[in-house]
């Protein structure tokens, strides 16, 4: 890597964690690029070198935080070994990760305004969908799910989990609403893997002599 190329990436990466932290602070329409130059001991020249607008420095802070909270899940779900423990495991990290004012105010509430919904989407799609999709197909592959069109029911689940970090968004009390809502994607889980189970079980007796 040339010297050049390294300075470039200290930039960025300087830009990015002093605009993630004024963006979380103040939001993004509040967040005027002089302070953000000013607090990382730049030029606006220097700014705009590496980022043709505001807008598009929020999108790097975007997918920095996206990348973050995806880490965060893959690590709880390469802890477990059982496919349900892992999809578990894996909307358990998310909403703890939701706890995190950055990923609130930046993924959640400014993330579609600013970016525009399609962007967002697609943007998110490549980090959750993905993720949900895969711990269906494992789950489907060891019969622990009726085998049905995962797509369809992985993006039922992201929904589910983008409606959850929006409530908790804006609640009042932010782990008090991280535990209900976990609370009840546990029961929806339970309800959806417990009749595959029964009904297994069913199949099972009927082929019983």
């Amino acid at each position: 890597m040339s010297l050049k190329t390294q300075q470039s990436q200290s930039t960025r990466g300087t830009l990015i964690k002093v605009a993630r932290e004024l963006f979380t602070e103040l939001g993004y329409a509040d967040t005027p690029t002089e302070e953000i130059v000013r607090r990382a001991g730049m030029t606006r020249g220097a700014l705009y070198h590496q980022y043709k607008d505001k807008r598009d420095l929020f999108r790097a802070v975007f997918e920095t935080v996206e990348r973050e909270l995806n880490d965060r899940v893959t690590r709880a779900v390469m802890q477990e070994t059982d496919p349900r423990a892992q999809l578990r495991a894996g909307l358990n990290a998310f909403l703890d990760g939701c706890l995190d004012p950055g990923v609130r105010r930046i993924v959640v509430l400014e993330g579609p305004a600013v970016l525009g919904l399609q962007t967002w989407r697609t943007i998110d799609d490549g980090y959750s969908f993905t993720q949900v999709r895969t711990a269906l197909q494992v789950l489907v592959a060891a019969g622990l799910l009726a085998d049905q069109p995962v797509d369809a029911l992985a993006y039922l689940v992201v929904g589910a989990l983008n409606q959850a970090a929006l409530a908790m968004a804006v609640a009042s009390d932010v782990r008090q609403a991280r535990r209900e809502f976990g609370d009840a994607l546990a029961r929806v889980l339970d309800a959806l893997l417990d009749r595959q189970a029964a009904s297994r079980s069913t199949a099972a007796s009927s082929r019983r002599p």
